[in-house]
């Protein structure tokens, strides 16, 4: 189980990473993985992350955000059609596989 738990980290991670500006925020407000974070946030199990301004100063971010949530098959299912969701409108894709699945995108 540790494996997808380490999967659901990255897939969510790796999308909230992306730098931020005034503008850009307003248009990630829109993205469907806004809906995991409302679903999920504050379910038993699960561990929200959410860090802004001076300590990601250093990397170039405004925020960022990044959800664990253990043993929920349902929340990774529904994660990654909330990613696929957001990909299609996106300019730039990056996905990881592993073992012939996605680790990240």
């Amino acid at each position: 189980m540790r494996r997808f738990e380490y999967m659901l980290w990255l897939l969510v991670a790796v999308f909230c990473l992306m730098p931020c500006s005034v503008s850009a925020a307003e248009t990630q407000k829109d993205l469907k993985i806004q809906e995991v974070f409302q679903r999920y946030g504050k379910k038993r199990n699960v561990t929200m992350v959410e860090l802004s301004n001076e300590m990601l100063e250093t990397y170039g971010m405004t925020r960022y955000k990044s959800i664990t949530i253990k043993d929920d098959p349902e929340a990774l299912r529904f994660t990654r059609q909330c990613l696929e969701a957001d990909q299609k409108g996106a300019r730039k894709i990056k996905e990881v596989t592993d073992d012939g699945g996605v680790v990240s995108a």
